[in-house]
């Protein structure tokens, strides 16, 4: 898990594969955030606000246009192939 968590860490920060780290790492504030039952101050905590805020990066696609997914994306490898353009983000 700690290997993930970095790995998520590093493509958002470098902004490369930016929706697909923002996926991975929504699953894990999911399962952080099921995982910390014991909801006695409600809903929304710590965990809960990390998953909003991968899924806001994972909808908007952040590392498009201050990453190197822009650079990417202007490849004739990924020219050629539309597809990548969402999973790259």
């Amino acid at each position: 898990m700690p290997i993930f968590e970095t790995l998520i860490g590093l493509a958002l920060m470098a902004g490369v594969l930016t929706r697909l780290a923002s996926f991975g790492g929504a699953v894990f504030m999911v399962l952080f955030w099921i995982g910390n039952a014991a909801f006695t101050n409600g809903l929304v905590n710590g965990d809960f606000m990390g998953l909003l805020l991968f899924v806001t990066v994972m909808v908007f696609a952040a590392g498009r246009y201050y990453g190197l997914n822009a650079v990417i994306e202007k490849t004739r490898f990924v020219e050629q192939r539309p597809r990548l353009r969402y999973l790259l983000g």
